[in-house]
């Protein structure tokens, strides 16, 4: 998992400007609104893909692995595609252990390291990884395309869909979103897009 300053950071996926050019919408009234589904949407995105799609500043990430379970010689990191690694070490109660460029391969697009022989062993094992990862400028169009059209589902869900409540002598409903836990239901089309950045653990 992430640590230090960038556990929490999400990238917003889409910005006020092109939402607003995909809505047809020239006005700021709803400016605040499509700040906050810019929000949501990015960060339901990064749940449900189970990976951080950047980090801020630089884009250096830190990440510790506790490996208790089985051997393992490949790491899956959470912030992809990898730029660089500049740290990789395995610490144990004895020592730590810093491994060299030559001793593992860098896959950028799957974000993983694989050691070129060996293993990491199980057991009170922590492997700590510093890297530079993540989308840094650029979100891949068909990422962009998915969050532009969950946004503009949950904007026309505000106006049309109504969940009973009453002022005065004017009342109105407004529709909850379905959720499941903590992740969102999307569209058929949405999660097939979604389903190709998604971290699924090794």
């Amino acid at each position: 998992m992430l640590t230090g300053a960038n556990k929490n950071y999400v990238l917003d996926l889409i910005t006020l400007a092109e939402i607003k050019a995909h809505l047809g919408i020239s006005g700021s009234d709803d400016d605040d609104t499509l700040e906050i589904l810019i929000d949501e949407v990015s960060d339901d995105f990064q749940s449900h893909c189970n990976r951080h799609f950047a980090c801020p500043g630089t884009c250096l990430c830190w990440e510790r692995i506790d490996i208790r379970e089985e051997d393992i010689n490949i790491i899956q990191l959470d912030c992809y595609p990898i730029s660089s690694v500049i740290a990789l070490c395995q610490t144990d109660k004895v020592a730590s252990v810093a491994y060299l460029e030559t001793d593992y391969w860098i896959y950028e697009e799957l974000g993983q390291i694989e050691l070129n022989s060996g293993s990491f062993p199980k057991g009170k094992q922590i492997i700590d990884i510093g890297y530079y990862g993540g989308f840094d400028s650029e979100v891949p169009p068909r990422l962009k395309t998915a969050a532009k059209e969950e946004i503009a589902e949950r904007f026309y869900e505000e106006d049309s869909a109504l969940n009973r409540e009453k002022m005065g002598d004017y009342s109105y409903t407004k529709a909850k979103r379905i959720t499941r836990g903590s992740r969102q239901i999307f569209s058929p089309r949405v999660t097939r897009i979604l389903d190709d950045f998604r971290n699924i653990p090794l």
